[in-house]
């Protein structure tokens, strides 16, 4: 039997739909909230890359006890195990135990694709999953993407803060990610289409839904834009992924581009504080992507300008207030 794993700084309430996750401390922007391993993780046999046209079919396909391999994955766990998964928020609380379980995946699951593996996979996670959803999440779910060959854990996760936490405040992710450029409407459609809730966030409220459509505009312009972009344009980029709680390779990349304009012009600060903001960006990426070149534009910012000695220490704090 599986043993019970030591518990993270998260407590579990009711929160709408499911448990919740609850911070028992503060945390910072950037902060590691918990490590985990996953539950259990399925290979769907459907292509990552059609996965979102496939996904309907699939799940109908698993409500046949012979051919579910949902089912057999769940059925695979220790008895432990099992009694976490049967604590995981369903809408089939009544249904036969296959419903219930496929509904469990359904509700519940994280779509993924490992690095150079073509298949999408569906993992679950003990307390991860029980966080709810914001169109302005104040955390992100960043997933091993190494292949199994490749790492002794294929599927861990890591929730990191993307704003700042207070202590007794709800963690909130964001369920529809690849939609956070566009509006209200859209996102209500697809949450509805797959969840069957109605969003109440920030972002989704009559009140702030103008200024929110108006600020995902802005970015879907100049996502399109693309290496085309200002300066400013850039700092305002960044501003708006960042109040949005967009915490991504892309942001990165954006304070890489930023940073890099400002070590040309020789304006070695500005250029330092904003590589250390990619920096906290990818600090716990699996897989990093920009973080050598935004480690080097520290590194000679600092050999540039030796008043920046006095301020090293306080270029993570610098980092955090630009990002804000």
């Amino acid at each position: 039997m599986a043993a019970t794993p030591p518990p993270p700084p998260v407590t579990g309430v009711e929160i709408v739909k499911g448990e919740g996750l609850v911070a028992q401390q503060q945390f910072e922007r950037g902060a590691l909230i918990l490590t985990e391993d996953p539950l259990v993780m399925c290979d769907t046999g459907k292509g990552f890359s059609t996965w979102d046209k496939e996904a309907g079919a699939f799940y109908q396909e698993q409500h046949e006890y012979s051919k579910s391999i949902l089912w057999k994955a769940f059925n695979n766990l220790e008895l432990f195990d099992q009694g976490v998964f049967n604590t995981l928020y369903t809408t089939k609380r009544k249904a036969s135990k296959l419903e219930y379980v496929v509904d469990a995946f359904r509700h519940n699951g994280f779509q993924f694709g490992f690095r150079n593996v073509n298949n999408a996979h569906v993992i679950l996670y003990r307390f991860i999953c029980a966080a709810y959803h914001s169109c302005i999440p104040n955390a992100t779910v960043m997933i091993n993407e190494f292949a199994p060959d490749e790492t002794l854990h294929p599927g861990q996760a890591r929730l990191v803060a993307t704003r700042e936490i207070p202590a007794g405040s709800p963690i909130v992710i964001d369920y529809i990610p690849k939609l956070w450029k566009e509006d209200s409407a859209a996102r209500q459609q697809a949450l509805m289409a797959r969840w069957g809730f109605d969003c109440n966030c920030e972002g989704c409220k009559p009140a702030k839904a103008v200024m929110d459509a108006s600020e995902r505009s802005i970015c879907r312009t100049y996502h399109e834009k693309g290496l085309r972009l200002s300066a400013a344009e850039l700092r305002l980029y960044i501003g708006f992924m960042s109040k949005l709680g967009k915490w991504d390779k892309d942001l990165s990349r954006l304070c890489l581009r930023l940073a890099h304009d400002h070590e040309t012009r020789d304006e070695y600060r500005e250029a330092m504080h904003i590589a250390q903001s990619g920096l906290l960006v990818e600090q716990h990426f699996y897989l990093k992507c920009h973080y050598g070149e935004l480690s080097r534009i520290c590194a000679d910012c600092f050999l540039e300008d030796r008043n920046l000695q006095a301020e090293y220490r306080e270029t993570e704090r610098a980092a955090r207030i630009f990002l804000e």
